[in-house]
């Protein structure tokens, strides 16, 4: 059996590798000046680089209103804040550092200027998900949060809509919800903005060409249960290829790989790349 591992198919998207950098200097820094550095959600989905952060003095708390800063920091994470939110936490004493990721930075700028020019936004992604409630409080929270395809067939628009999507929702999803809505507000300007992100995109694109020129029969996909774009990618290559995606190395087993002939290890955009070598080398070890 052959495991195949080609560097651009895994490993940190640039936003989000400019984070981790990011706080693991500032971890150096609060060491020095003897403080605190607090997040309220994940600088990535993935467990073990929340685990390695919190190591490096990163600590995640559920709610940050608890926290009583003493010149400590707080980190938004590459999902996002507003712009209102960071001034919030400012004013009550924490040093803010922004980590927010460029593309998302860019969905709330679009945001915040459609809203100016009086359109209706129209989000597609979890209402939940710290970049949509990001870009949500960044509207003063005026947005229309859709979830799921099905939740659009009813909407009736009355006045002109820019459609966004979090940036990790698959791209066909974000363009058949656009043609539902179209179809069902004919009268109605709706204007979809191209708000996935591309390294995303890409990288699934790529992967599923891959397959398919190689002969792949078999895709192990590395990454959090809890990352969206790894999902994506997992959901994207089972349509074509047998595939299984797992945390790390400790969850592949014999029968996941017994009987195919090429395995192709590839990974979401949050999965540390040292974690993905070492699936692809145990599984090496398994053959």
């Amino acid at each position: 059996m052959e495991v195949i591992l080609i560097d651009k198919f895994y490993g940190y998207c640039p936003g989000l590798k400019t984070s981790i950098e990011l706080a693991n200097n500032l971890a150096k820094k609060a060491l020095s000046e003897k403080c605190m550095i607090y997040c309220d959600v994940p600088l990535a989905h993935n467990a073990e680089v929340t685990s390695r952060l919190h190591k490096r003095g990163v600590v995640l708390v559920e709610n940050i209103s608890t926290i009583q800063p003493y010149n400590d920091y707080f980190l938004v994470s590459a999902h996002g804040a507003s712009k209102k939110r960071q001034e919030e936490l400012g004013a009550r004493g924490f040093k803010v550092v922004d980590g927010v990721c460029p593309r998302v930075k860019s969905v709330q700028d679009r945001a915040i200027k459609d809203m100016i020019d009086g359109y209706e936004i129209i989000i597609f992604g979890k209402p939940d998900h710290a970049e949509v409630v990001g870009i949500n409080e960044s509207i003063n929270n005026q947005a229309l949060i859709i979830k799921k395809i099905e939740d659009a067939v009813d909407i009736k628009l009355s006045k002109k809509t820019s459609l966004i999507s979090q940036t990790t929702y698959p791209e066909d999803k974000f363009d058949e919800l656009f043609q539902i809505l179209k179809t069902n507000n004919p009268q109605i300007e709706i204007i979809q903005r191209k708000t996935t992100c591309p390294i995303v995109v890409s990288r699934v694109n790529k992967i599923l060409e891959y397959i398919e020129d190689n002969a792949i029969d078999k895709v192990i996909v590395v990454g959090s249960p809890t990352s969206s774009n790894t999902k994506l990618i997992a959901a994207k290559v089972q349509k074509t290829t047998p595939a299984r995606m797992i945390a790390d190395a400790r969850s592949i087993r014999k029968e996941d790989i017994k009987g195919f002939t090429k395995v192709l290890v590839v990974s979401g955009t949050s999965a540390p790349p040292e974690v993905v070598e070492k699936v692809a080398n145990k599984i090496k070890t398994m053959v």
